[in-house]
């Protein structure tokens, strides 16, 4: 019984008979019948156009496999084209099951989530089929310990699949040693974290296809307020949330999970890029030369400076480097 292999391949049967037709031009009557059409189907054999039934012509098998080459990178051009086109042949259906009733109440392309459990059980969901980016702005102060040890096996895998994983925390939560030892996990897996001194809010963005926002409308229902969150698919919208993100992201600066040491007076510590910054205004440049010297834009030094200023409570530039002067000669900042 012949084992047909594939359309690019011979079967040892069909290969033992070629030889047998390369030496004798004759098939035998007790030959595997399905051996001769493979012969004949691969282009290997052709009937003898002059001689009696029974008789064969073996081909060059270089040649026939050229030319099965040709067959198949046709059949392969004409699937890549037919999957190109598959999106817009059943783009009509698609559009009805984006809209479609669901029991999680959504409306449109906005699906509402109640509870914690169905919220992060929904983003294991999304986060499984994600396949190359993953944003997180995670605003306030540190993340509930329970919160870190459920997203970091979630969060390694996603970077052992090859997901990019960018994270933005506020800046006071360089202080929390939990969230440090968490970062420093993440980023020795290949993440990349940031902290902003400006505020901003909660948002999941996955491929920039679907985004998990908090839901601030006013809760009517019974009870307390459970958590809430709503997932997002219009392209449009998620590709705005975003950019926002990225807008902050440009802002932030690198944190690798190192713990800030808290200063001696009230108040949350600079990050290493704002004490640079301090530094290059101390020494007598100006914003644009600072910027120049730190590799990032004017607007982001401008928006570190008024972090800065909001942080020591000064109303200008040349006040708060007055009060930074006055704290680095008592040994505040390092």
């Amino acid at each position: 019984m012949t084992h047909q292999l594939g359309p690019w391949t011979v079967s040892p049967e069909a290969r033992h008979l070629y030889l047998a037709v390369l030496h004798t031009q004759s098939v035998d009557s007790a030959a595997d019948p399905q051996a001769l059409a493979e012969l004949l189907r691969f282009g290997l054999v052709i009937a003898h156009p002059e001689g009696p039934d029974g008789r064969y012509l073996a081909l060059n098998p270089s040649e026939a496999a050229a030319q099965r080459r040709e067959i198949l990178l046709g059949q392969i051009s004409e699937a890549m084209a037919g999957t190109a086109a598959l999106p817009a042949t059943i783009q009509d259906l698609a559009i009805a099951w984006q809209y479609r009733p669901h029991q999680s109440h959504a409306t449109g392309a906005v699906e509402h989530l109640e509870g914690v459990e169905a919220i992060n059980a929904r983003i294991s969901e999304i986060l499984a089929q994600t396949s190359s980016e993953m944003l997180t702005a995670q605003p306030g102060g540190p993340r509930p310990a329970s919160s870190l040890a459920l997203s970091l096996p979630r969060d390694l895998d996603a970077l052992h699949r090859g997901v990019a994983v960018r994270t933005l925390y506020m800046d006071s939560v360089r202080m929390d040693e939990a969230t440090a030892a968490h970062v420093r996990t993440m980023t020795a897996a290949g993440a990349h974290v940031r902290t902003s001194g400006t505020a901003f809010l909660r948002a999941l963005v996955f491929d920039r296809r679907a985004a998990v926002l908090r839901d601030y409308m006013p809760w009517t229902g019974p009870g307390s307020e459970p958590q809430r969150a709503l997932i997002v698919e219009d392209e449009a919208l998620v590709h705005y949330v975003a950019a926002m993100f990225d807008r902050e992201w440009a802002r932030a600066a690198v944190w690798k999970g190192e713990r800030a040491v808290p200063p001696t007076s009230a108040g949350d510590p600079l990050t290493p890029r704002q004490q640079d910054i301090a530094r290059h205004l101390a020494a007598g440049a100006g914003q644009a030369a600072v910027a120049a010297a730190l590799q990032v834009s004017e607007r982001v030094v401008q928006g570190d400076l008024a972090a800065m200023r909001r942080m020591l409570g000064c109303n200008t530039n040349a006040a708060l480097l007055f009060e930074l002067g006055r704290r680095a000669g008592r040994g505040e900042w390092s």
